[in-house]
Parts: structure tokens; sequence; C-alpha cells
């Protein structure tokens, strides 16, 4: 599985929270406002963003990135998620 960040750049991130609570109900994690960890596999950071219909004409303002690596300070809750995630699929 790869894990990927979605970064919600608009006023209005509601749109694509739906898509990805429907698209992914078990394999999201939510990290703040607009912000979320999707895990998935086979697919890159474009194919993501037209699942979620990011496009024009569909949902605008936001930014899919593809994780390779990580780190940080967070709560327990994410590294949990991100471990269990990344060893899932070895990361990607």
């Amino acid at each position: 599985m790869s894990i990927f960040a979605v970064l919600v750049t608009g006023p209005d991130g509601r749109p694509v929270a739906d898509k990805i609570r429907s698209l992914y109900p078990d394999r999201h994690f939510r990290l703040a406002e607009d912000q979320w960890l999707v895990s998935t596999d086979g697919v890159t950071a474009q194919a993501l963003s037209e699942r979620l219909e990011v496009a024009p004409g569909g949902i605008p303002s936001v930014v899919v990135f593809r994780i390779s690596s990580y780190f940080g300070m967070q709560s327990v809750d994410v590294w949990d998620w991100i471990k269990t995630h990344w060893e899932s699929g070895n990361g990607g």
C-alpha cells in the first residue's frame, strides 16, 4: 500500500472529505481540518486525485502527495496509523 497526503487549499474541503470517507472508509486518517492521509494500492497521486474528482470542473484547490518517507512530532494515533499502513505494503 502507498500512503498519500491530501491537502485541501481552498475554502471548502467537505467534498474531498466526503469522497475520502466513502471511497476509503477504513484507510484514511484525518490529520487536521482539510488534511488527510489515505492508504491505497496500485495508484499514483494523479490517479488518486482523479478518484477524488480533483480536476477542472470538479473539486478545485487540492494537492495530493505520495509519501516516500516521514518524520515529525504528532500524536501516537498518527504514528500508529502510519506504521500499520506503511508495514502493510512497505510504504509503497
